[in-house]
């Protein structure tokens, strides 16, 4: 990007170049010798004491001494290089004085430790291998300031390229926010050790007022393989985790997340060999992208490497987008449920090869899904769901699912295969467009009447409210498999019922299941259309079973579909003999279920 220059102030890419040069020149001669002793520190800075390091000017800590900066005190940096390669306790301030000639550059290749009551406030912070920087107090990188009483953040409101200023942590360095306590960057970074946050860290921008683009900044984590990989760097986030507007979080390692990382308007950028690992919970915001790639790739057993791991929370709010590139699990490992949420206004969308696999997980369609494929099943006793809402809308390659639920109450596009748990719709506005294929898997262990919700089930219920089911395709039901429908009366005594209508129907082992609420029967009797098939429905194969209520009569038509004649109440001068005759034939099928029950009762 065009750098712009503050008119009265020139701070140049060579005079940066320089300083960063420096500050390691200096750091590899302090990180000789013996480790400074734990007590008594060899040099302090009592409070009211300002030691000031000119500009182009050197302070250095060997890694055989020790600094105290009391509260109080500072050490205080005009345009300079502080290489600190002892043991230093900061309960003052260490900071760059204003203005942006006086960018002030420190190196840590020992142990830096900001106390509660400390200040840490510089343009630029490198921390060398095994260099430590653990910070409990003010902790501010990046920008310049313009005046005496300015924080460091607010330059980024002129026109000096705050791009330029920032952090980076050595291979075996680490940076360590402390619970409660804050961080804030303006800057760049490059991470390849370990940032370790339990408090708040926050990466923003201000608004350019000289009415150009927005600056932007970038934190990189490992390196892109194109200038040589390394491993072993680590953001590590246990408390809060913010990127704003204009800041790109760019991840060729390892980013976990225990604690809660939002995308406030920044960007999450995974790639190569990139994983996000989330415990969490995980907040695309208003115009936040998370983009989950990787390389493609494959374990010993043939499982695809996951570029997002989730046993937390993935919330895609509105104007919020999520790519899944290759692989997102949604796995229910931890102690609370394991959820995706797509809310109305948010948009995910899958690459050619993407793929989506809930296992024992939740995931909650408002917005949007778009392209690949998505996998849903079980983990343990946990029974894996997708619920799309009325007006939300999946189109996907394909949907496979072993166990769990699938809801569908908006649209789903696609080719659905159930070979296990449940299919379900929730009212007139349910559709699906693709051909839909219901067979449970069957060889488990014995089935508990009635089926539905057994493991190696596959159970379709169109309507579940009663409601409505349209396939834009062929519906295929075979072995281990039930249709059930629904017949009963709302709260103002109309009677609903179930019903699906699809291009082609076929029940080859399949059983129907009609389930008559007991306020359903009328004084006479009704005739209800069950399936209706466009071009033809095929019911060989099929056995049929009716609960509750007092029976009917199914009417078939191979061509039109399925209907039933739901049985009228008897005359009150009727029930001793129905009660009587109720009886018989409970006692009957006690004995002996017969192989296909009858289809009138």
């Amino acid at each position: 990007m065009n750098r712009i220059q503050h008119p009265r102030r020139r701070y140049g890419a060579s005079r940066r170049a320089a300083l960063a040069a420096a500050a390691l020149t200096l750091l590899a001669l302090l990180t000789a010798g013996p480790p400074a002793a734990a007590q008594p520190y060899t040099r302090t800075i009592a409070n009211g004491q300002t030691v000031v390091v000119p500009r182009t000017g050197h302070y250095g800590l060997p890694a055989s001494e020790s600094l105290l900066i009391e509260w109080g005190g500072e050490l205080q940096g005009r345009g300079s290089v502080i290489g600190l390669g002892g043991r230093v306790q900061n309960n003052g301030r260490l900071r760059a004085y204003t203005g942006s000639e006086n960018a002030t550059a420190v190196g840590v290749s020992g142990k830096l430790t900001n106390g509660l009551t400390g200040l840490i406030e510089v343009t630029h912070l490198y921390v060398g291998t095994n260099g430590e920087v653990t910070s409990a107090g003010s902790f501010l990188l990046g920008g310049f300031l313009i005046n005496p009483s300015d924080p460091l953040t607010t330059v980024c409101a002129f026109s000096v390229p705050c791009p330029g200023t920032g952090f980076e942590i050595d291979f075996k360095g680490s940076i360590r926010v402390v619970a409660n306590a804050p961080m804030l960057n303006h800057g760049n970074a490059q991470i390849s050790g370990t940032l370790e946050n339990a408090g708040s860290f926050l990466s923003r921008n201000s608004t350019n007022t000289s009415g150009r683009v927005p600056y932007e900044q970038t934190l990189t984590v490992g390196r892109d393989p194109i200038n040589g990989s390394i491993s072993g760097a680590l953001i590590d986030n246990s408390g809060s985790f913010e990127l704003q507007r204009g800041n790109t979080l760019r991840n060729f390692s390892v980013v976990s997340n225990s604690g809660i990382l939002t995308l406030a308007g920044g960007k999450f950028e995974q790639s190569d060999l990139g994983e996000l690992v989330n415990t969490g919970k995980l907040v695309v915001d208003n115009g936040g992208q998370l983009n989950a790639n990787r390389t493609p790739g494959y374990d010993t057993l043939g499982n695809r490497f996951a570029a997002v791991a989730s046993t937390g929370s993935i919330q895609v709010r509105n104007n919020g987008t999520m790519h899944n590139g290759w692989m997102t699990r949604v796995d229910a490992l931890g102690p609370t449920a394991a959820t995706l949420s797509v809310e109305q206004g948010g948009t995910l969308t899958q690459g050619n090869q993407g793929l989506l696999a809930i296992a024992g997980g939740r995931m909650v369609v408002q917005g949007s899904v778009t392209g690949g494929e998505i996998e849903l099943g079980s983990l343990g006793s946990n029974g894996g769901s997708l619920l799309i809402s009325q007006g939300a809308s999946v189109d996907v390659r394909s949907y496979r699912q072993t166990d769990g639920a699938l809801v569908v109450n908006g649209t789903l596009t696609g080719q659905v295969t159930l070979s296990g748990g449940d299919l379900m719709g929730g009212g007139k506005f349910s559709k699906i467009n693709g051909n839909v294929f219901v067979a449970g898997a069957g060889g488990g262990p014995p089935q508990q009447h009635p089926n539905c919700g057994n493991t190696f089930f596959a159970c379709f219920r169109p309507g579940n409210s009663p409601g409505h089911m349209e396939i834009n395709g062929d519906l295929t039901m075979g072995f281990n498999s039930v249709l059930e429908l629904e017949v009963a009366r709302d709260a103002g005594g109309q009677l609903l019922w179930d019903s699906v209508s699809a291009q082609s129907m076929s029940f080859d082992g399949a059983l129907i299941r009609v389930l008559i609420d007991p306020t359903a029967p009328g004084v006479s009797p009704v005739g209800l259309n069950f399936l209706s098939c466009a071009v033809s429905c095929n019911f060989a194969g099929a056995s049929f079973e009716v609960m509750g209520g007092l029976g009917g009569e199914f009417i078939f038509d191979d061509v039109g579909g399925l209907a039933f004649s739901l049985a009228p109440v008897p005359e009150p001068g009727t029930w001793a003999m129905l009660v009587g005759g109720l009886a018989v034939l409970a006692a009957l099928r006690g004995r002996k279920r017969p192989e296909r029950p009858a289809v009138a009762s």
